[in-house]
């Protein structure tokens, strides 16, 4: 509810009352957190999409303990997963991709926030569904410390050793090499670096997954 307040509503009504406060207020410090950080720091609204990475992963272990128990199969269960994911690449296009415009020229398939939602849950799922939970621990730690060493340590042509710059990342060199550099349909002003990106979304929906299988052990939840 908190997430989707500030999606939704949140933004909009903060802005509205910080409208003409005075430089320093707390309204204009409110105001402040209710938009995104362009490259360092951290604010109230940049905790969005990582909050929804969470909680997805937190209903992932309730709804395969509740769904193995009606009878499907491992396979069925990532059957389903692989049509909701689906389903999030092809409203994302929507969105963010300009597919509703029915003109190819403008339409971006490169990136989209329920894109990257729907791949980074459907890697936890499957790790949910056919690895034991210390492998999922070790993916979760994997992907972390992974996604540390190739954006500061891998050289790649260009790289500054220590810089940690926007558009200057292993990710970004990684993304131009496989994909180049995408007109229509496939460029995307927010693609750079999402195969890369990917790692630490996932880390964060197991971390969810971890959450929801502690409130299945304290029975905090009705499955």
């Amino acid at each position: 509810g908190s997430c989707m307040f500030l999606l939704l509503g949140g933004g909009p009504i903060v802005h509205a009352l910080a409208d003409g406060a005075a430089p320093g207020s707390w309204l204009r410090a409110a105001d402040l957190q209710f938009t995104h950080v362009e490259w360092q720091g951290l604010r109230l609204y940049d905790l969005i999409f990582p909050l929804f990475l969470f909680v997805m992963g937190v209903a992932i272990p309730i709804a395969v303990t509740r769904r193995s128990a009606d009878g499907y199969s491992r396979w069925a269960i990532l059957a389903q997963a692989v049509i909701r994911t689906g389903l999030m690449v092809f409203l994302g296009w929507c969105v963010h991709g300009n597919l509703l415009t029915w003109n190819p020229a403008e339409m971006r398939l490169g990136y989209s926030v329920l894109m990257m939602l729907g791949f980074a849950y459907l890697v936890t799922m499957t790790l949910v569904l056919f690895t034991p939970l210390r492998v999922q621990i070790g993916a979760c730690a994997l992907f972390l410390v992974g996604y540390w060493i190739v954006q500061h340590f891998v050289p790649f042509p260009g790289k500054v050793w220590g810089e940690f710059a926007k558009n200057r990342l292993f990710s970004d060199w990684l993304f131009g090499e496989v994909v180049g550099n995408p007109g229509p349909p496939w460029g995307s002003p927010w693609a750079s670096g999402w195969f890369v990106w990917l790692w630490p979304m996932v880390s964060q929906c197991l971390l969810g997954v971890f959450a929801g299988l502690i409130l299945i052990w304290w029975g905090w939840t009705a499955l």
